[in-house]
């Protein structure tokens, strides 16, 4: 059955979703044009920045379109912000734990103008701190801070599911604070 643009313009966003379900690529481009200044001001506003607004407000779409079949009725708009808000949240954590990290990483690799009796001691006890995690913990929080790769990367890399490298980075990071406290309220003075 084609529908010409009206028509699917005609149709209610759940409707239209259930077509998207049966791989309607007109029915999603629909949800898309009515949605998407809305998700992406959304992203913008909680995120600060129009980079990485954009790369969350597509990520959300890719997740919509992704995950089509796990939707399971009511309110596709709520659906999709709620979507957005989640992946807008984990996006705000994961910058604050990585400026955490890279305050350690200039720590640890600061210039050689830095290298006073403080700061060697600081970077001698993150190197510890580092190499005293749990191995799965340090081997995701050097991928992921030291050598920057994505989470999708070092999922590829270890084997281990992108939700799961995001969750031992996160365990890494906490763990390194806890570890780390004294120096770090240290350094911020």
């Amino acid at each position: 059955m084609s529908l010409s643009k009206h028509e699917y313009q005609d149709r209610g966003d759940e409707e239209l979703f259930a077509m998207v379900q049966e791989n309607d690529q007109q029915a999603f481009s629909v949800l898309y044009e009515r949605y998407n200044r809305r998700l992406y001001s959304y992203c913008l506003r909680m995120l600060g920045s129009h980079a990485a607004a954009e790369d969350i407000f597509h990520d959300v779409f890719v997740k919509v379109y992704d995950n089509r079949q796990s939707f399971r009725g009511g309110s596709f708009v709520k659906w999709l912000f709620t979507i957005g808000r989640t992946t807008c949240l984990n996006a705000i954590r994961d910058r604050k734990h990585a400026d955490d990290v890279n305050d350690l990483k200039d720590l640890l690799v600061g210039s050689d103008s830095s290298k006073t009796g403080e700061n060697l001691f600081v970077r001698e006890a993150l190197r510890k701190a580092i190499a005293g995690l749990p191995p799965e913990f340090r081997e995701v929080l050097i991928l992921k801070q030291f050598n920057e790769y994505s989470y999708d990367e070092i999922s590829d890399i270890t084997g281990i599911s992108i939700s799961l490298a995001k969750v031992r980075v996160f365990r890494a990071i906490k763990m390194l604070q806890k570890t780390l406290a004294p120096y770090l309220r240290d350094v911020k003075k």
